[in-house]
């Protein structure tokens, strides 16, 4: 619990099935999010863990005479109570800075929309654009996203991956104390910055082998931000904060 944010999870789900090609669900969970470090806030008081409800409806149809050809809608709400809301950062008294965090119970609404198609026999596309509103607004937050996914199916148990997802555009500032005037007091200058407007570009080849007992191995090679793209996930400016360049994953699954 130390280095990273525990989650403890509950989910559970419907699935109906009015006819072979379409196909109803609805899921609902619930998230326990704890904050890494409970004092990271303007005053040092103590930060609440974050408790999400969601509730998620969905609906997918297969076109009969396509292969791997559907549609499907998706709608969602997720109650955050005492959500950890990025408040910006603060420069400490040995000059440098520290991201601090606030509870604030918000409401996310969102749909979104997903095509996907079979072009030939080996090769797939998947697209897909999604909307969130948020109860009280939050203007740091994206308001819209895409996502994509060409999916390789080649013989002998290969597959290779390209998808990613476009966040779409928020500008928004953060206040830093940058030093003090000569009465001695803070001087506080505002830094604009931009939010979103990135594309998380990802690469994944997979292939497995199956030996003559039955037991299965799979090698995968992962390449995470293939563009090496500088970007934020989260509200705090790009000079503090960027997230990982490319990365490199190699893995190894034996099943036996």
């Amino acid at each position: 619990d130390k280095w990273e944010d525990p989650r403890n999870n509950f989910s559970t789900g419907l699935t109906y099935t009015p006819t072979k090609h379409d196909t109803i669900a609805l899921r609902y969970g619930l998230i326990d999010v704890s904050p890494v470090d409970r004092y990271a806030t303007a005053n040092g008081s103590n930060l609440t863990n974050e408790k999400d409800k969601l509730v998620n409806l969905g609906y997918e149809h297969a076109f009969a005479h396509r292969r791997n050809t559907s549609i499907g809608l998706n709608f969602f709400t997720n109650d955050k109570q005492d959500a950890l809301i990025d408040n910006g950062t603060q420069q400490l008294a040995d000059g440098t800075f520290m991201r601090i965090f606030k509870n604030q119970t918000t409401k996310v609404k969102g749909s979104e929309i997903n095509l996907k198609a079979g072009l030939g026999e080996k090769l797939d596309l998947r697209f897909g654009v999604g909307q969130m509103t948020y109860d009280p607004d939050d203007a740091t937050r994206p308001r819209l996203n895409y996502n994509f996914s060409l999916l390789y199916t080649g013989p002998r148990n290969l597959e290779a991956e390209l998808y990613g997802l476009y966040m779409g555009e928020t500008q928004t500032s953060t206040t830093v104390t940058t030093g003090t005037n000569l009465a001695g007091k803070p001087v506080n200058t505002k830094f604009p910055y931009q939010n979103g407007d990135y594309t998380d570009l990802n690469l994944v080849v997979r292939k497995r082998f199956t030996g003559r007992s039955g037991f299965g191995r799979t090698v995968t090679l992962a390449v995470k931000n293939l563009l090496d793209d500088r970007y934020e996930t989260t509200s705090a400016s790009n000079l503090f904060s960027p997230v990982y360049g490319r990365t490199v994953q190699v893995n190894f699954d034996f099943d036996f």
